[in-house]
């Protein structure tokens, strides 16, 4: 609705005056930005949650978003080359339509399973407080995730940034680098279609780091090309580039948030991917290719690359990457270790024994008192 709304002056007019139309263009791209960074985040968190429950193939499901948008990509410039831009647009703003009218049409009123009974130190309902997630970047699990996470964003960014340019300045005519991004969609969507069993034998983060690995190659082999007839071979690392990466980092954070926090924690993995590695691999991509022009550009992503592997092996090495998630809630104190004179010190407290036979599980809590030293 954004988009419709800002382009229609474009459309019913014969275009803006010259000196408005750069301001324009930019507040253009800001509402689309707002408007449409929210959709991917709340989709993937839906998906992901739907996918649980019935035993759904996430990846399966995420490659008609490929799909998508390999056809549009083809199907818009097809438009604009042979039909005018103002046609592709007109295009593009019915397709959001439609795409609204499904959306309306198939999402009914949640469902609402029957689940078990909270335990006791599960995180209140309602959105998450800063504290709480303060909390949850102190988990070394996640603590080690999202750095590489923005690393391996950071060098991806530079490569949608200036991959055209590059290509073009190695002489590739623009119908081999439409060939070469519609290569690296079709392998993305490989990748995807087997995600279950990738999953089933790597795990999450074994996945991304298969990702950042393939970015590591896809970078340097970039870096270091002399026959820009290759970049439709070497296009296909985006298979694991992106496929793997994408579908390995929102699966492994599904499983290390609580459920009613799926949404917070999807849109802080885009944020750190699309938002701060876009923006900040955007402006430094310029400095770098204005400086050394695409293989250091390259280089610079093969060394990002690198070093979000380097990071995210921290978590492998450490085994941190095991046990769920625990609630972001108030901490416990734990309890005193077993020994001789356990119980006993002034500042020990007094732990509940086992419960009778046929009592109900967990106990009822109650409050600890602390015990007296002997002598006083």
């Amino acid at each position: 609705m954004a988009q419709t709304v800002l382009f229609a002056p474009i459309l019913v007019t014969e275009g803006l005056p010259q000196p408005w139309r750069f301001p324009y263009l930019v507040l253009v791209v800001l509402a689309t930005a707002c408007a449409a960074s929210p959709v991917i985040p709340l989709v993937d968190a839906r998906t992901l949650a739907y996918a649980a429950r019935h035993g759904a193939d996430y990846g399966r499901i995420r490659t008609w978003g490929s799909l998508g948008f390999l056809l549009a990509a083809v199907g818009v410039g097809w438009a604009a080359q042979r039909l005018g831009a103002r046609v592709a647009l007109v295009g593009h703003l019915l397709g959001l339509a439609v795409a609204c009218g499904l959306i309306r049409a198939t999402v009914r009123a949640p469902e609402a399973p029957a689940t078990p009974a909270a335990p006791a130190d599960a995180p209140p309902a309602g959105p998450a407080t800063w504290r709480q997630i303060r909390l949850a970047l102190g988990n070394p699990r996640l603590r080690w995730f999202f750095p590489a996470v923005l690393l391996g964003s950071l060098a991806s960014s530079l490569y949608y940034g200036f991959f055209s340019l590059y290509a073009r300045s190695l002489g590739l005519p623009e119908g081999l680098i439409g060939v070469g991004w519609a290569v690296g969609v079709a392998c993305e969507i490989v990748v995807m279609s087997a995600s279950r069993r990738l999953l089933a034998r790597l795990r999450p983060e074994g996945l991304v780091a298969l990702g950042l690995a393939g970015g590591v190659a896809r970078w340097t082999l970039y870096a270091t090309l002399r026959d820009p007839a290759w970049i439709p071979l070497i296009e296909a690392l985006h298979g694991l580039t992106f496929g793997a990466t994408h579908v390995g980092a929102v699966t492994f954070l599904s499983r290390h948030v609580p459920p009613r926090w799926q949404a917070t924690g999807q849109a802080g993995l885009s944020s750190l991917q699309m938002g701060l590695g876009g923006i900040v691999g955007s402006v430094m991509g310029g400095f770098l290719y204005q400086a050394g022009g695409g293989r250091l550009l390259f280089a610079t992503a093969a060394a990002l690359a690198a070093a979000g592997l380097l990071v995210l092996a921290r978590l492998l090495v450490s085994g941190a990457s095991g046990a769920p998630l625990p609630a972001c809630g108030p901490r416990r104190p734990p309890p005193a270790p077993p020994g001789p004179g356990a119980g006993t010190g002034p500042y020990t407290t007094a732990e509940p024994g086992p419960p009778p036979r046929g009592s109900p599980w967990p106990p009822p809590s109650r409050p600890r008192r602390p015990l007296r030293a002997p002598g006083r």
